[in-house]
């Protein structure tokens, strides 16, 4: 399914596509990956985990979809028997997903120092054990235009400098608005129902954009997921 949205195309017009399999058809195009290890006396993070994966196993970010961490089973102390669950998921292709469970991961992968192993879960399993995405509390940040733009909001939302954001997206690849492949601009309009992923951070989403009555700007009520 693909439905344009809004105005017509070339004036701001995003494509959005949409697929919808049941869950027989949904493993020959998606693949989940339970990573496995002794997490009870270590700590670790999305960020750590993919880090693993990107450099120890060679795999491009681009080969990765979201990878979901089990809090239960990364805390530090935490005494359950992390070892025989999951210490988190990834979700991938079906080609990286043989990769990664026949042999590539096997007792090679380390991740802060613990061995890991992977093995690819059935994906109605994966359905009922992946835990949803952290989500943080909502909080509001006043800018100062309206439209705000996405370099102030990146910059409030992350308490950051403007220079600091500035640099965030100066990287390549560092700041993504709505999973676009190309750099945002600086002075790129926000708006609701948009988010801005930002690499070994996390994403931000805008929930809310309202004029501000006093002093003009906007008030934009922000989310944070992810480490």
């Amino acid at each position: 399914l693909e439905a344009m949205c809004a105005g017509e195309e070339g004036d701001g017009a995003e494509p959005c596509g949409a697929l919808v399999l049941a869950p027989a058809a949904a493993a020959d195009f998606v693949c989940v990956v339970g990573l496995y290890g002794d997490f009870r006396f270590a700590s670790a993070t999305q960020r750590d985990f993919l880090g693993a994966l990107c450099s120890g196993e060679g795999l491009s970010r681009a080969k990765l979809g979201d990878v979901v961490v089990v809090d239960e089973c990364v805390d530090t102390g935490a005494r359950s028997k992390a070892k025989d669950a999951p210490a988190a998921y990834v979700v991938c292709d079906p080609t990286t997903a043989e990769v990664l469970s026949h042999g590539g991961c096997e007792g090679e992968l380390r991740v802060r120092g613990v061995r890991v192993h992977a093995e690819a879960l059935p994906y109605e399993r994966a359905l009922a054990e992946v835990p949803p995405p952290q989500r943080g509390e909502p909080f509001d940040v006043a800018v100062g235009s309206m439209p705000p733009r996405l370099d102030a909001v990146l910059a409030a939302g992350l308490k950051l400098s403007r220079a600091g954001a500035a640099e965030l997206m100066a990287k390549r690849g560092g700041v993504r608005l709505n999973w676009g492949d190309e750099a945002p601009r600086a002075g790129a309009g926000v708006r609701e129902g948009d988010v801005l992923s930002v690499r070994g951070v996390g994403r931000l989403e805008v929930l809310g954009v309202n004029e501000r009555a006093r002093g003009g700007g906007a008030r934009v009520t922000l989310c944070r997921r992810g480490s």
